[in-house]
């Protein structure tokens, strides 16, 4: 009991350790960056594509209410409401920008794992994986909340626990170089969801009854809040995976993307001889 309690003091030192260094900072900071550039256009263009659908626009203005302020509600929705057009090609053009700037968020905890293990996977490969899990993580959110509301008829918050969690399993699942089984990820999943909603609502407290940025930023407080709320994010993000990193065992754990990303790199190899011996031809 004794050895226990002294190893889970010494996990929760390094833990601390790691999400405190130098390193981590500079994490956390590039992390929140890619979220502050990405997330609101990916927002505004799912928005207008879905702008003929009444039921979920005034569906996300409810689920948004839950956790902004009202005076930062009301500049969203006149913006949202003031009919902007959009041809596909621009819509397509805002959608790849802010897929790429999001998926760099990712490659740095794909580049992050790929230092720790010393897997030596190429950079480049890795930086192509990310914008595929960034693709792959947006259309799960789309499916599953078409799934919820068209299929299922559920018009209640549980769509927004339901997404955030499938969300963070399958982002903690995919940025993981090992295949970990359900029961390791599922207990993290759960732990980060609770948290992001909790902080989410203790933000939205302190932004609505205690912070005055309206009076101190003046036009300026929907950008201020917006940074804070994509650096607390990113907080929580890489808080997981220090925890993921700490607690799960790799000793006996598959390799995820393997054959994908041997196969890729030794692709890569190949066409930088190619291009070496063209240059030197």
């Amino acid at each position: 009991m004794k050895k226990m309690r002294v190893n889970m003091i010494d996990i929760i030192k390094k833990l601390i350790a790691r999400f405190t260094s130098f390193q981590g900072s500079i994490f956390i900071s590039s992390i929140a960056y890619s979220l502050v550039l990405s997330v609101a256009p990916i927002l505004i263009v799912l928005n207008i594509l879905f702008a003929q659908d009444i039921v979920f626009y005034s569906y996300l203005m409810q689920l948004i209410a839950n956790y902004i302020p009202y005076e930062y509600l009301k500049l969203i929705n006149d913006y949202l409401g003031m009919g902007i057009t959009f041809n596909y090609f621009e819509l397509i053009f805002i959608m790849g920008i802010a897929i790429w700037i999001l998926s760099k968020g990712i490659y740095h905890f794909l580049l992050y794992g790929n230092n720790e293990y010393e897997l030596k996977h190429n950079d480049v490969i890795l930086r192509i994986l990310s914008v595929v899990i960034c693709i792959f993580l947006i259309g799960v959110a789309i499916g599953l909340y078409l799934l919820l509301t068209n299929v299922l008829k559920i018009y209640t918050l549980l769509i927004l626990l339901i997404i955030l969690f499938v969300e963070v399993y399958f982002f903690y699942k995919s940025i993981c170089f090992f295949n970990y089984q359900i029961k390791r990820i599922f207990p993290l999943s759960i732990l980060i969801t609770l948290l992001l909603i909790l902080i989410s609502y203790i933000f939205y407290v302190y932004i609505a009854y205690i912070a005055n940025y309206n009076s101190i930023y003046g036009p300026l407080n929907s950008i201020v809040v917006l940074l804070l709320s994509c650096y607390i994010v990113a907080n929580i993000l890489f808080f997981g995976y220090c925890i993921n990193l700490k607690v799960n065992n790799v000793t006996n754990a598959k390799m995820q993307y393997t054959k994908i990303l041997k196969w890729s790199n030794e692709k890569w190899i190949l066409l930088l001889k190619k291009l070496e011996s063209m240059v030197k031809g």
